[in-house]
């Protein structure tokens, strides 16, 4: 078993140790992965396209937190839960956040058989068919063979493929609806602003 982290270009990873920092397209992270332990942002999604059983996980300042959790009132945090509506990929959110649960939730997820892989795979798919419907509404209009899915999915493997530069647009377009990173840092600045 390999271990790769999709890291950002603009950060620094010293000794990472037996981990992979990959700094180039987060796509192909989630290529290669059999399950992923992700944040509970827009990275849940991609990862949900990618067809990669997932834990959702985030920690902030217990401060932060207990504003979010006052202001925010959504039953999940985790993008790909809030899509499906339903608890698709368990949360390990603040102190549940710890490397024991997180290994006890992904491991599973390593067997594609075991009946939380299964679980979360068809979960995956609602997403999915959701997210296709954003991105790219004249594939589901397509008759769904065999042969029409090869159509659809085989040039997504080429990276200057017109299909891949559009999904990866529906993408941008996705994230852009869901605003920029940093929910945490906004929250703190609202608290701040509430406390003076």
């Amino acid at each position: 078993m390999q271990i790769v982290a999709a890291g950002t270009s603009d950060a620094e990873y010293p000794e990472p140790g037996a981990i992979r920092v990959h700094q180039g397209d987060p796509l192909l992270v989630f290529a290669a992965s059999d399950a992923g332990i992700c944040k509970s942002g827009t990275t849940t999604l991609e990862a949900a396209i990618a067809d990669v059983p997932m834990v959702i996980t985030y920690r902030v300042h217990p401060i932060s937190s207990y504003i979010a959790f006052r202001l925010v009132q959504v039953p999940w945090v985790g993008l790909v839960n809030l899509v499906a509506g339903y608890e698709v990929a368990p949360e390990f959110l603040q102190r549940r956040a710890t490397a024991e649960s997180l290994a006890d939730g992904v491991l599973p997820l390593l067997d594609a058989d075991h009946p939380a892989t299964r679980r979360q795979r068809e979960g995956l798919r609602l997403v999915n068919l959701v997210a296709w419907y954003e991105v790219a509404p004249e594939f589901l209009q397509r008759r769904a063979t065999a042969e029409s899915l090869a159509d659809g999915v085989l040039p997504l493997l080429d990276a200057d493929h017109p299909a891949t530069r559009r999904q990866r647009e529906g993408l941008r377009l996705v994230r852009d609806r869901l605003g920029a990173p940093g929910a945490a840092d906004r929250v703190a600045e609202l608290a701040a602003g509430l406390i003076e």
